[in-house]
């Protein structure tokens, strides 16, 4: 139950705080760093990342579901690669956005 609840939940949590971001930080961030072509990057890079990670994501969500319908795992390793790919993605963009991002936009932790 775990398992399938999760598995459906990725994707669409993903796209929500990806839209999130993509209307409303990166709009912020690049006019408080106009002019700055190497900070506009960033935001393309991220964008980017924001496409990579949501492929990921329902690869992840896949694998998920066919655990949680009772399939039997047969490559334990690939899906702890799989899931620790996943997060080591996520965890390195929320660090930039952290350090780079919010605080160009007066958004401390």
């Amino acid at each position: 139950m775990i398992c399938l609840s999760t598995a459906n939940s990725i994707v669409p949590l993903l796209r929500n705080i990806h839209q999130y971001e993509e209307a409303i930080i990166f709009p912020a961030y690049e006019e408080a760093v106009v002019g700055s072509e190497a900070n506009l990057a960033s935001t393309r890079r991220l964008r980017a990342e924001h496409v990579e990670d949501e492929c990921f994501a329902g690869e992840v969500t896949e694998i998920l579901l066919a655990i949680g319908h009772g399939e039997a795992v047969e490559n334990p390793e690939a899906i702890g690669f799989m899931l620790r790919g996943l997060f080591e993605n996520l965890r390195r963009h929320i660090a930039f956005e952290r350090e780079h991002v919010l605080p160009m936009i007066g958004i401390v932790d």
